[in-house]
């Protein structure tokens, strides 16, 4: 439905779509069923899709709550990137992994009680920073899935890039807008900061850790405002999808402003990230994706 200018006369307008879908990184097919509905002159659509392997009806009132939301949608600022997120078998080789790969070592962070793990940061400029995180062995295992996919990772699994956190100042227009769930949101805390973030149930990694956990910090003061000024900045970051359109869907829905880019992946690649930093040693990249032959964590080196 069109719009003629007149907004008092518009009224919002829903819009589905059914089509043949593969996620690609996993092995289930079904259908993509996306649901468009145009808030009108001036504002963005809102966009929900899902991947099912049966099928899939929008109800009546997941499209009440959709509409009732036209004012936050209206009103919301978007994502931007906040941290990069490396995960590791332990934080001492996360380190000496961020130090090979980088060439500096990141500094202490903490621990999370609600999920059993713990971090390293290392700043990346304002309000940006990478995080190492790991089981925390030391304490009891959370009764839910842990976050970024852990409790999937092989026990010889190297330290690797798993995914990115975008930040917002309205969680649950974020949550709304994206094109699949992204998840619940739950609060967080560690020492003096505070958070909301988006946890799937089963904590996989969305879309292979291509698409953004989302976050809103409720702390005065960002973490990366407390790191030391490391010497690192991130260049870019860039999604490699067989699929691009499904990425950039994710980046239009969120409404995203920031170094991220989306590329088309080469025939039988799987999904992957590819970050790159400027640094005191020049530029480096480091990927999602192990180098071929590379050996396990444990293996010994030649």
């Amino acid at each position: 439905m069109q719009s003629d200018g007149n907004e008092a006369d518009w009224k919002p307008t829903p819009r589905l779509y059914i089509t043949p879908y593969d996620e690609g990184h996993r092995r289930n097919q079904g259908v993509h069923v996306q649901l468009v509905v145009d808030y009108g002159p001036g504002s963005s659509a809102a966009v929900r899709s899902v991947c099912r392997d049966t099928a899939w009806q929008v109800t009546d009132a997941w499209l009440a709550t959709l509409l009732m939301n036209r004012g936050n949608q209206m009103s919301w600022q978007g994502t931007e990137l906040d941290h990069i997120v490396i995960v590791a078998p332990t934080l001492p080789e996360g380190a000496a992994w961020v130090l090979t790969m980088l060439g500096v070592e990141p500094q202490p962070g903490g621990q999370h009680d609600r999920m059993a793990t713990h971090n390293l940061l290392l700043g990346l400029g304002a309000r940006t920073y990478l995080e190492i995180i790991a089981i925390d062995a030391s304490v009891p295992a959370p009764a839910r899935p842990r976050w970024f996919g852990m409790d999937e990772r092989s026990a010889d699994a190297p330290a690797g890039l798993a995914t990115w956190v975008a930040r917002t100042d309205d969680l649950e227009a974020a949550v709304a807008a994206c094109p699949q769930s992204p998840g619940e949101i739950l609060p967080m805390t560690r020492a003096s900061l505070e958070w909301r973030i988006t946890v799937p149930a089963d904590g996989r990694l969305l879309c292979g850790g291509l698409a953004p956990t989302l976050i809103q910090w409720r702390s005065p003061k960002h973490p990366a405002a407390s790191l030391r000024d490391s010497g690192v900045r991130l260049a870019s970051l860039t999604l490699v999808h067989p699929d691009a359109a499904l990425c950039r869907a994710w980046l239009g829905a969120l409404r995203f402003q920031g170094p991220v880019t989306v590329e088309q992946a080469a025939a039988a690649a799987p999904p992957h990230l590819i970050a790159q930093f400027d640094t005191p040693s020049g530029r480096r990249s480091i990927g999602s994706l192990p180098p071929r032959n590379s050996p396990p964590r444990n293996s010994p080196q030649l």
